[in-house]
């Protein structure tokens, strides 16, 4: 499923660098998100 998402992903990708903002934004925010939760539950 990830996987499926993450070639259409591309694709958008390359028609669209606002995209990649948002993309890169929601990973940067993801991986905040987990290191608080292993901050919180080590």
């Amino acid at each position: 499923m990830f996987l499926i998402f993450f070639q259409s992903s591309i694709r958008s990708l390359r028609s669209s660098r606002r995209f990649l903002s948002v993309f890169v934004g929601f990973v940067i925010q993801e991986g905040v998100g987990y290191g608080s939760s292993l901050a919180l539950f080590p």
